[in-house]
């Protein structure tokens, strides 16, 4: 199975996988409750969501090895999360004066 191109096409999948995340059946999962989704738990686990997002962004890897895909769109997801982390950190620095 070939690696996943995340930044081809002007990071095309990296959009395609932020939006997936923002749908109302993921977002609890990933980023809790808010006022608009109250619900903030989910009858799935996190790698069977990153199953459905892989089926949904990439099919063609997803039909050859289910697993991986879940497996890499879950370590994107976690390299996304740490990346926002870091830059957060970043702008509460600047606060501090």
């Amino acid at each position: 199975i070939p690696d996943v191109k995340w930044t081809k096409d002007d990071k095309k999948l990296i959009w395609a996988l932020l939006t997936e995340l923002e749908k109302p059946k993921n977002h609890p999962l990933f980023f809790g409750k808010t006022k608009i989704l109250l619900q903030n738990t989910s009858a799935d686990t996190k790698m069977k969501v990153c199953k459905h997002i892989a089926a949904a962004i990439l099919p063609a890897g997803y039909a050859k090895n289910p697993k991986v895909m879940g497996n890499r769109v879950k370590m994107k997801i976690d390299g996304l999360f740490t990346l926002y982390k870091t830059h957060e950190k970043c702008l509460w620095l600047t606060g501090e004066g």
